[in-house]
């Protein structure tokens, strides 16, 4: 029995989540893939943002983003990008409606770069 095809901004964004998608981290899938700073990874600037992105984060421009987005925690970032950071670049709130049902969907690796740096820098194995 064949599957439906995956279209590429579907396989684009189910790459994404693999790779960024912590469940406990802040943020929901959505939010931590548009935080993501793995700005030379071949799919960054094709990763998947909502509407109400903020202007700098929805110009896929590296030059554009915090000087220490980077190095932010995950938690800061999900805030600067919902517009609740109390510094940094406030934008429009970050509203996500296709976050409903997720939880279903398998994660192989459910670690952001963040924090399995967190993890090893503290001895852990990853």
């Amino acid at each position: 029995m064949k599957g439906r095809a995956t279209s590429p901004r579907q396989a684009i964004a189910s790459k994404c989540k693999d790779c960024t998608y912590d469940t406990e981290a802040a943020g929901n899938w959505r939010q931590q893939t548009a935080t993501c700073p793995v700005v030379h990874c071949a799919l960054w600037t094709f990763r998947p943002l909502h509407g109400n992105a903020p202007a700098w984060l929805a110009a896929r421009d590296a030059e554009q983003l915090p000087e220490n987005w980077r190095s932010m925690p995950n938690v800061d970032a999900v805030d600067t990008v919902t517009g609740k950071a109390l510094n940094g670049r406030e934008g429009t709130p970050f509203q996500d409606n296709g976050a409903v049902g997720d939880s279903c969907t398998p994660i192989v690796s459910a670690m952001p770069v963040n924090a399995a740096y967190q993890r090893y820098s503290k001895g852990g194995a990853g």
